[in-house]
């Protein structure tokens, strides 16, 4: 099951979601669907064209209820960062790019940059944080320790494929939150049928994504979560379903 399906079993109506690393919208439609009309998703994306796309998407799907805002979502006292210039008019995974420090020796385009403390009377009441950063999943949760402190977050959901960050991700909730409970989620980029009806996966069935969902609340069974007994464990294929960790 893709993380889109997860967000909206999780979410109800009168939630608050943050979706960090929002691209053109893909989980922040099914998020705003899912909390409702009369409550708020926070969507964060820092790529000029890719905002303009998602607030496309939000506008097209006449959603009132989504705050899409043009920024990269960081550590306090982050350095100055920025991405590669990318031609939008050619075939590029807009998606998988990453930040880095800013310097003027590349061609690059100059992000905007906050953090949720920054945004903590808006986000305070969010009960699910959905990150997918590209790496800066950590900073994201450095920058948004104030939010943390408040214990309203019952679900956050974010990529891992990085052992050390891993670490220092289940190591940084398990101190704000004991009582967080920590699932793999190896989730297929591809969704059959896709948006568009269609069947074919380009992917060949081996696009997934490696996904973490942290929990402070218990919840119903839903497929394709698997409890991480040991949380210094990474990338533990061997407890995932032959047909799963074949395809990692």
């Amino acid at each position: 099951m893709t993380p889109f399906s997860l967000f909206k079993y999780l979410l109800q109506s009168g939630d608050v979601a943050i979706d960090a690393g929002a691209h053109i919208g893909s989980s922040t439609l099914p998020m705003a669907d899912a909390v409702g009309p009369l409550e708020k998703v926070f969507a964060f994306a820092p790529q000029g064209f890719n905002f303009s796309r998602l607030c496309s998407n939000v506008a097209l799907n006449g959603l009132t209820n989504v705050y899409p805002q043009c920024a990269a979502l960081i550590a306090n006292n982050q350095p100055r960062l920025a991405m590669p210039f990318v031609d939008y008019r050619g075939k590029v995974q807009s998606g998988y790019i990453q930040m880095y420090r800013h310097t003027k020796n590349i061609k690059e385009e100059q992000i905007i940059t906050t953090t949720l403390n920054d945004h903590i009377n808006l986000v305070r009441n969010a009960t699910l944080l959905k990150i997918d950063v590209e790496r800066y999943e950590l900073e994201v949760l450095l920058g948004a320790k104030d939010l943390l402190k408040l214990n309203n977050l019952k679900f956050i959901y974010f990529e891992s494929h990085n052992r050390n960050k891993f670490n220092e991700i289940i190591a940084l909730l398990k101190t704000k939150n004991q009582y967080y409970e920590f699932y793999w989620h190896p989730s297929p980029i591809f969704d059959n049928p896709s948006f568009r009806g269609k069947s074919e996966d380009i992917y060949g069935g081996l696009g997934y994504s490696l996904n973490i969902l942290a929990a402070s609340e218990p919840f119903a069974p839903f497929p394709d979560l698997f409890y991480i007994k040991n949380h210094i464990k990474f990338l533990p294929e061997n407890d995932f379903p032959e047909k799963i960790a074949r395809k990692i």
